[in-house]
């Protein structure tokens, strides 16, 4: 019995051989929507906006406008990207906001409390679920934006200013954005779309950033106790 053992361990386990058979399945795997899917046309702007269409067929045309360098991780005070989001019909997230057509990026002062009162009323509105994710970046990133909610608080909201509105719209430069177009259409109008809209923006960087020192852990753990609730939501993140 033993020496049957050792006759298994000197020869070792075999060695396992990706068959022709198998490598050709897995190529055949990918749809063939894929694998010929149209090149789209992308044009860079002298500023750095990036317009791409892929335009084909009949029909109407969609415009969307993806901004980075505004989202809920750039709010200094906590909800101006969630009110300017919604004061030229977009959503936004951490990172960006997505907009339908090329709006101009501003908000009328006039208007903010109305926007405030909307926002508030959103937040109102949504179940300790639907605030998960928040909950979970804000313990996660304690202290750094990261953490901040992607509407804001029903604290933070009603401080915003016009100002710090601006501030944010301050700093986002023509690299930040992106203008896609689908449907049917023309690219050459839809440059010059994005040219009227957001030819006047500052000239961004579009250096990859270095790395700097080594990272921070940060970790966390929040429990918060309500009697009068008769459900618990639990979430884990890592």
């Amino acid at each position: 019995m033993m020496q049957s053992i050792n006759r298994l361990v000197a020869r070792g386990a075999p060695r396992r051989q990706m068959s022709t058979v198998a490598a050709a399945t897995l190529t055949s795997d990918v749809p063939d929507y894929v694998l010929t899917a149209a090149e789209p046309t992308v044009t860079k702007l002298g500023n750095g906006v990036t317009v791409a269409s892929l335009y084909g067929g009949s029909g109407p045309s969609y415009t969307t406008t993806r901004v980075t360098g505004v989202g809920s991780k750039h709010d200094k005070v906590g909800g101006e990207s969630a009110l300017l989001a919604s004061a030229i019909g977009g959503t936004s997230d951490r990172e960006s906001v997505t907009l339908d057509g090329t709006p101009a990026l501003t908000v009328d002062v006039s208007s903010l409390d109305a926007l405030k009162s909307a926002q508030l009323a959103k937040l109102a509105e949504m179940s300790p679920a639907e605030q998960m994710m928040d909950y979970l970046h804000e313990t996660a990133y304690q202290g750094s934006a990261l953490g901040n909610f992607v509407g804001g608080t029903k604290e933070t909201v009603p401080a915003v200013t016009g100002g710090d509105i601006a501030g944010l719209v301050g700093g986002v430069s023509g690299a930040d954005i992106c203008v896609v177009g689908t449907g049917a259409g023309s690219h050459e109008e839809l440059c010059e779309e994005a040219e009227k809209a957001y030819g006047g923006l500052a000239a961004g960087s579009t250096e990859v950033g270095t790395v700097g020192g080594a990272s921070q852990f940060i970790g966390s753990d929040v429990r918060i106790r309500y009697d009068s609730h008769d459900t618990a939501t639990t979430a884990i993140g890592f």
